[in-house]
């Protein structure tokens, strides 16, 4: 001990600086005789000198007068007021003495045993000191006299011959609420120091340690709120070890002093105004500033040189220091090792300053950091939580799902009032102090939550004998992490609690919401069961706890917000008393399903119900009304209950229009009144880009995994002939798949006077894509398509162009073209912009029929697709009888010429890569003409055959003669005399074609004007001769019955010329005349093809020997 007299050290000091030793044990022995002695008979007054009165400073008078003033700095001996002061005890004094100036005060440290078992121990009894010293808890900090010696103690931390030691902080007095002992201690989520830390090395021997060498242990112990006492009941507070001190040494302690007076200040209590002025050795150096004792109630936060907290705060402490080893005692093993961050503490192997040097700080650490000032900010309220709690039902008989769904609830209802008044914009100081006041209260509720978790369910567990379940452990841990970011939030933006104590009075602390008893099948309702309650006791299940009372969104499930609602069950019959249930809503989506869901959940699992889809499993939205007035839904249980869900009308707003948009969106991909689904499937990417920089109708970023839907446009008609059906177009969908978070749709119209402009394209992994425009008048852009395989582009593809070939379909015909054009009327020159295509073939799909040609009029299936190098035309012939007509050219003879009416459901697709830029308007007005007035396509083929297996396929008649007449004259009688006249046509286009028993005679005129086209049937009853007139052979029917080659009505009306030169072989006219025709050839090969095909034998020709057989 230093101020032993007998050791070597007391000894050296003494012959150097103490002038009072030889007197000193004696006179220690006399004052405490004359302190225990009884008073004495006679009265003795020992008054003081008078020039001593004036010396006296009242302002300065302490409750105890040998305290230490704490800002009192050592001055050299040579100033008088100090020498004078410090030569008290060197002035003689009397034998008998007063008792003035001795305090007599029993430690309140416990008594140290240095041994045990004394000569009979075999460890010596120096080390059964040194090691009791080690395993003790550490002792407080020093009283404020050493402050001088803090910065030999950070030396000493860094020593590697001392083991590093952070004596726990400063105990006060209790001011508000008082922390049971009982209590397990709130963990930091942070690494904190080891409350059982290594024992140190043992200290050098006492001779070779100096002034800078006190090590702390040395110090003894002195609880928070006592003052402090001497090292021996007969010792001043002034040791004499300070009278000694050189010049050079108080004036090295002033400069540690003065180096120390940062870190001091994080410390110094200097509000009260009493004589005992203490401070405390924070950690802040350790593991930075606002970090957590130990204890589980720690001391106020300090408020260090770089803090921006202006004043300290006043917390309640334990006054036990050993408590500090009470939290492994109430926390089970399995609930410790599942935060191993908030219950591990690292071993201190290196000094504070080295580390905070040499480690930087990370993210988690800066979170970890914030959690530490909020749970330090918020820790007071633990405790009046605990009383709430304890007042409805006892917490140890609480199961560890309803501790978890408590925690759960404060911690959404706290973060969800945080956010909305950090929002509210006040404006009057009634405002503000509504705002802050719903500020503290968000606080409070976020204390439970973390109440709840680190130390009210390790409590639970620890008296049970099960590990904690994998569910629990979920919502801890999600708790955690959520915490961790509010409060790195928090900090961040300024919105920490206070630093001074949150008065109570203004918070409710009350942890468990009340509810109305109910039974166990009105449970079963509100769970979403649907039938009675026993054929539902075996599947109805509970929802699990972060389902029913999610934090955010999940690996399986997305959540889009959760609000806060007034539940209210009703009978039918008792709708004015109805049941309330406080419950949160959520709006959630599962990755597998594209459909919201509304979960309703209250916090004592009673309520636990979903608004979905299915009907299997629950109420669905056809269940649910939306009352707008009241700003709440009802929705419909079995046996007369009702339930109805109040809103705020902001929150009723915004429920409407997420679900009103989710339905609108999927809606998207669901075919309308007028539409048929062609194509349904999910993409590898889709990716949207607008005209519009300003849009935000689909991400512009390429986006997996959607869904497309194409949908092709039905108008259905109901004419004499039955019903109708028209194609209109195709409306393309694309919408968001399940695992893509928002939901996002868009849906274009690709009609039929709207050329469709694509593009083949591969994506970033090889993957075909296809590219697509869309123009809707509003809108342009493009859209890129990757699928998965090419298959699946090239079906998609034909179906929009409508070129595909369904299994109920068959290419009829399928023969090369050398050209394609589109004209007004048969005399006009063709449409401006198809000269220039590179055309392929074309071919003739229509409905697969046992018959070897299918019916070609009333035929919906029935189309003719047009390929050239760069695009398609699909023109669909879906006509009634009467409307295909055609013509054949009288000059060319692989050239045919349909008619058609106006038209609606013609497709053009051009490659936007191979096509000019003028090329898409060209189509466009062409397209626009055809759906307004009626029209002609002109095919030229490569051959003859080529041209009839086209005609066979379109008209379903087969061509049996095709050739050219050298003359063909109609003989026609007069009206009154026997005279016959004779229409005679020189080089006229003649077919015979058949269909079924059905044979007709095509004839096609050029020059001639009496008509221009004209047909009639031949029949077996016909009377057919073989003549020979002028080195021309032909036949010559007698007595035929034929129709008049029709004239145009009106000449200036394009429509009626272009009736007169096409012919409809479905619907021939009516034969109005009976005479003969006569038809030449120039050789005898064409006579005899053409009597081959007709019905009855030829007279005068050797060919109708044959006829028959």
């Amino acid at each position: 001990m230093e101020s032993d007299a007998n050791s070597k050290r007391g000894r050296f000091m003494g012959k150097l600086f103490g002038k009072d030793r030889k007197g000193l044990s004696a006179r220690d022995g006399q004052d405490l005789n004359n302190f225990l002695r009884g008073p004495s008979d006679t009265l003795t007054t020992a008054h003081a000198a008078p020039q001593m009165l004036a010396k006296l400073d009242t302002s300065n008078a302490r409750r105890y007068p040998n305290a230490l003033e704490v800002n009192a700095q050592p001055q050299p001996p040579s100033q008088p007021g100090l020498q004078a002061s410090l030569s008290i005890r060197s002035r003689p004094v009397s034998q008998v003495r007063s008792r003035k100036d001795l305090v007599v005060r029993f430690a309140d440290t416990f008594p140290e045993v240095i041994g045990d078992g004394g000569d009979e121990c075999s460890v010596p009894t120096v080390e059964i000191g040194k090691r009791k010293r080690a395993q003790s808890a550490p002792p407080p900090p020093l009283h404020m006299k050493k402050v001088a010696q803090l910065q030999e103690r950070e030396r000493a931390y860094s020593d590697a011959q001392q083991d590093d030691f952070v004596p726990p902080p400063v105990r006060r007095t209790p001011t508000s609420f008082s922390v049971s002992e009982s209590s397990p201690p709130a963990a930091a989520p942070i690494p904190t120091l080891d409350p059982d830390p290594v024992p140190p090395p043992p200290p050098p021997h006492s001779s070779q340690r100096g002034i800078h060498d006190i090590s702390v242990a040395d110090i003894p112990a002195v609880p928070a709120g006592t003052p402090k006492t001497s090292r021996f009941l007969n010792t001043s507070v002034l040791s004499n070890d300070d009278k000694r001190k050189s010049f050079i040494e108080i004036n090295q302690a002033k400069q540690r002093q003065a180096e120390g007076m940062a870190f001091a200040q994080a410390v110094r209590r200097s509000a009260s105004a009493s004589s005992e002025h203490e401070w405390e050795e924070t950690r802040q150096k350790l593991v930075g500033p606002g970090s957590p004792t130990d204890t589980r109630a720690s001391a106020a936060s300090s408020a260090g040189a770089d803090s921006p907290e202006p004043h300290p705060r006043k917390q309640t402490l334990e006054s036990s220091p050993a408590s500090t080893n009470t939290h492994n005692s109430t926390s089970s093993p399995a609930f410790s090792q599942r935060w191993p961050s908030m219950r591990e503490k690292p071993r201190l192997n290196e000094s504070p300053t080295k580390a905070s040097a040499t480690v930087p700080e990370t993210p988690l650490a800066a979170m970890d950091d914030a959690l530490s000032i909020f749970t330090s900010r918020t820790r007071h309220l633990f405790e009046p939580f605990r009383s709430h709690a304890e007042a409805v039902k006892p917490i140890l008989s609480c199961l560890p799902d309803d501790l978890a769904r408590a925690a759960l609830w404060w911690f959404l209802k706290g973060r969800t009032a945080l956010e909305i008044s950090i929002r509210e914009q006040a404006q009057t100081p009634q405002q503000k102090g509504q705002v802050e006041a719903s500020r503290q209260q968000a606080y409070a509720d976020l204390a439970k939550a973390y109440w709840l978790f680190d130390e009210v369910l390790p409590e639970v567990m620890g008296t049970k004998s099960s590990p904690v379940d994998a569910e629990v452990q979920d919502v801890g841990q999600a708790i955690t992490s959520q915490l961790r970011k509010l409060s790195s939030s928090m900090k961040r933006n300024g919105f920490l609690p206070p630093e001074n104590p949150m008065p109570s009075q203004a918070i409710d602390e009350s942890v468990w919401v009340e509810y109305p008893a109910i039974s166990q099948d009105v449970i079963l309702l509100l769970w979403g069961s649907r039938g009675g309650a026993l054929a539902q006791q075996r599947t109805v299940t509970g929802m699990p706890l972060l389902a029913a009372l999610p934090l955010g969104d999940t690996a399986d499930m997305f959540c889009f917000g959760r609000y806060f609602v007034d539940v209210f069950l009703m009978e039918q019959g008792a709708e004015s008393q109805p049941l309330h249930f406080p419950c949160f809503l959520s709006i959630t989506r599962y990755t597998k399903q594209s459909t919201l869901e509304f979960c309703l959940a209250s916090q004592d699992g009673s309520v636990q119900f979903r608004i979905q889809s299915n009907k299997m499993t629950g109420p669905t939205w056809e269940d649910v009304k939306w009352r707008a007035e009241k700003s709440a839904l009802e929705i419909k249980l079995p046996r007369g209950f009702a339930l109805a869900v109040k809103c705020r009308p902001q929150d009723f707003k915004l429920l409407w229009s997420m679900q009103d948009f989710s339905t609108k969106a999927l809606a998207t991909l669901q075919p309308r009144k007028d539409e048929v689904v062609v194509f349904r499937s999910a993409l590898r990417s889709f990716q949207y880009i607008e005209s519009s920089p300003q849009s935000a109708t689909f991400p512009r970023d390429p986006v997996r995994n959607c869904e497309v839907g194409l949908f092709e446009k039905i108008q259905q008609e109901y004419s004499p002939t039955g019903q109708r059906t028209y194609h209109r177009g195709f409306r393309l969908a694309v919408l968001t798949g399940p695992t893509t978070k928002m939901l996002s749709a868009v849906s274009h119209m690709y009609l039929p006077h709207i050329p469709v402009q694509f593009g083949f394209l591969r994506g970033e992994q090889s993957e075909p894509a296809l590219l697509l425009r869309f123009d809707d008048g509003n809108t342009n852009g493009r859209m890129v398509m990757a699928f998965g395989d090419e298959p699946e582009r090239l079906r998609f593809h034909s179906l929009l162009i409508g070129t595909a070939v369904e299994q109920d379909e068959k290419v009829y015909s399928e023969v090369p073209i050398v050209g394609y054009s589109i004209a007004q009327n048969a005399r006009f020159e063709p449409i401006k912009g198809f000269s220039q295509f590179p055309w392929s073939r074309v071919k003739i799909i229509n409905e697969d029929s046992e018959d070897e040609i299918p019916e070609t009029v009333l035929a919906e299936k029935l189309k003719i697709v047009v390929d050239f190098k760069c695009g398609t035309i699909t023109d669909r012939v879906n006509v009634a009888p009467g409307e295909l007509k055609i013509r054949l050219s009288v000059k060319d003879k692989n050239s045919l010429s349909i008619m058609r009416p106006p038209q609606r459901d013609m497709t053009i697709a051009l490659s936007e890569t191979q096509i000019s830029k003028q090329t898409p308007d060209d189509m466009r007005k062409a397209l626009n003409f055809t759906s307004r007035s009626p029209s002609v396509r002109a095919l030229t083929f490569t051959s003859q055959r080529n041209l009839h297996e086209f005609e066979e396929a379109l008209t379903g008649f087969k061509v049996l003669f095709d050739g050219t007449a050298a003359a063909f004259a109609i003989s026609r009688r007069r009206m009154v005399v026997p005279i016959y006249k004779k229409w005679e046509a020189t080089g006229s286009r003649l077919q015979v074609v058949q269909s079924e028993n059905i044979i007709q005679v095509l004839v096609f005129f050029e020059d001639f004007h009496h008509g221009e086209s004209m047909s009639f049937p031949l029949k077996p009853t016909d009377i057919f001769e073989a003549i020979t007139r002028n080195k021309l052979v032909g036949i010559k029917i007698d007595d035929a019955k034929f129709p008049l080659p029709r004239m145009p009505e009106n000449t200036n009306s394009e429509e009626s010329a272009d009736d007169g030169a096409f012919v409809s072989l479905d619907l021939p006219e009516i034969p109005g005349e009976h005479d003969d025709i006569t038809i030449l050839f120039e050789s005898e090969e064409e006579r005899d093809d053409l009597i081959r095909c007709l019905p009855a034998p030829v007279k005068g020709s050797r060919m109708s020997k044959n006829f028959g057989k």
